[in-house]
């Protein structure tokens, strides 16, 4: 019984799993919040994780392209805070609001966030 919670608990949180939770800072409302050597770690495990498929096949430019779209993204967030704009509530309402010409990796991003699954089903015992 032991055995199979431990297991569970590490298929659930497993590394992977867990740099998925990166792909939050890209929402409005944490990245004004976030330090720079947060944005950049996160950023950087985000391009590992997701960088292929977002058509970046050189690993060690992957991390640049998404980061500098990342900070014109949080520019135009902070511009937003600012000025007292009001957020998007969801990760469905930030990818709508992102213009997909402006931030392509950005898009993309939310795109996979949105897409990934929030919990695991099976059957009881």
């Amino acid at each position: 019984m032991l055995d199979s919670v431990i297991s569970d608990l590490k298929s659930r949180f497993s590394r992977d799993t867990l740099n998925s939770f990166r792909l939050t800072v890209l929402l409005p409302s944490n990245i004004v919040n976030c330090t720079d050597d947060l944005l950049q770690s996160s950023v950087k495990e985000i391009s590992s994780m997701y960088g292929q498929l977002l058509g970046l096949t050189v690993p060690s430019t992957r991390a640049t392209l998404i980061l500098a779209e990342v900070h014109v993204w949080r520019s135009r967030r902070l511009r937003v805070k600012r000025e007292g704009g009001i957020f998007p509530s969801s990760v469905e309402e930030t990818a709508k609001e992102c213009d997909i010409h402006l931030y392509p990796y950005v898009s993309s991003l939310l795109d996979i966030f949105i897409s990934l699954p929030v919990s695991v089903a099976s059957a009881e015992a």
